[in-house]
């Protein structure tokens, strides 16, 4: 059930991203699993979605005995009227780059999702 908390800050992310945010292409895999013949057939789509402009994030990674660090490419979309669900190595297009979403975090306003921060290779 949506709260009071969510009412108010879903559609302001919506809003800001829609203002300032810029156009990504997401290449998203809308396919079917035939439960008969145990077979996935791919149908893959573009989703067109503003987002914010990629800002550079650092990322941690552990080896063994050692820890690196590393700048990634960082961006955000609003939850509210997503038609997917961003998920790992999934391709996004920005300003005719493209990249792999390496890790899909949502950010919670209450009891729904408000905005996916999206790192990406």
């Amino acid at each position: 059930m949506a709260t009071e908390l969510d009412a108010d800050l879903v559609p302001e992310a919506l809003a800001l991203i829609e203002e300032l945010g810029i156009i990504a292409t997401f290449h998203v895999d809308a396919g079917s699993f035939n439960d008969a013949s145990s077979v996935w057939t791919p149908a893959l789509t573009d989703v067109l979605r503003k987002v914010s402009p990629p800002q550079a994030k650092e990322s941690y990674g552990v080896a063994g005995d050692t820890t690196t660090t590393r700048t990634v490419p960082v961006i955000y979309v609003a939850a509210s009227g997503l038609t997917f669900t961003p998920k790992l190595a999934m391709r996004v297009t920005i300003d005719g780059r493209d990249y792999t979403i390496t890790d899909a975090t949502a950010t919670y306003s209450g009891e729904l999702r408000c905005v996916w921060e999206l790192r990406l290779e």
